[in-house]
């Protein structure tokens, strides 16, 4: 990949070479306000584009709530998943689950920050309160986000209510040398069905610029 431009952002999804990826490495918290942690979770995996911006991903997820990880693959129409829970309720012979999966609305990520679509990456940098040694910080709401990313929009179903539109979403985010980033930390609250919940998300990108294809599993070993 080409460094990113100079201005606003940080970084250009232009910049991209066809088939380009990047390599992801995310660990995630959850734990109930003002308790312990009761899920911790990672996930690897790759993200690859196009020049007009993010066209799949493939990783694996484990927290310490699942017995086996999980690995994720969206390309095309369709996300496909296997191992884990998805292993065992697949009819015989079967190694993917298939669900419809809109290119363009759905993100990689456990944090609402999906910063790999330019409009949301614009949002979050207009909340800058800080910068210092390359490491930038801030807040957003996430009825901000809901405006401008479609991947949180399809993540959520329906309108967000008053109350957690209004919840912010801190960030930090460091950058190389050449615009690039290299770390995303993000943390917020969320008023679960368990009641609210604290929710942190640290991911690391390496590997920009690296040749990928993905590609869909084999039918034979599909279900839907």
């Amino acid at each position: 990949m080409r460094p990113g431009s100079s201005g606003s952002t940080p970084y250009s999804l232009s910049a991209c070479r066809p088939s380009s990826r990047l390599v992801l490495r995310r660990h995630a918290r959850s734990q109930p306000t003002g308790g312990e942690q009761f899920n911790k979770g990672k996930r690897r995996g790759v993200v690859q584009f196009a020049p007009d911006g993010v066209t799949g991903f493939d990783y694996s997820m484990s927290t310490n709530l699942m017995d086996k990880p999980i690995r994720t693959l969206s390309i095309g129409p369709y996300t496909y998943q296997s191992g884990g829970a998805i292993a065992e309720a697949l009819p015989k012979g079967m190694k993917w689950l298939r669900l419809p999966s809109k290119p363009g609305a759905r993100s990689p990520f456990f944090t609402p920050v999906f910063i790999l679509e330019p409009a949301t990456l614009k949002a979050v940098l207009s909340t800058t309160s800080g910068t210092a040694a390359g490491v930038r910080k801030g807040a957003i709401t996430l009825g901000a986000l809901f405006k401008v990313s479609p991947a949180y929009r399809a993540a959520n179903f329906k309108a967000l209510s008053a109350k957690t539109a209004a919840v912010k979403v801190s960030w930090k985010l460091w950058t190389a040398k050449n615009g690039l980033p290299t770390r995303l930390v993000t943390a917020w609250t969320d008023d679960g069905a368990l009641g609210p919940s604290k929710k942190t998300s640290d991911i690391r990108f390496t590997s920009w610029g690296t040749r990928s294809t993905l590609a869909a599993p084999p039918a034979a070993q599909t279900a839907s």
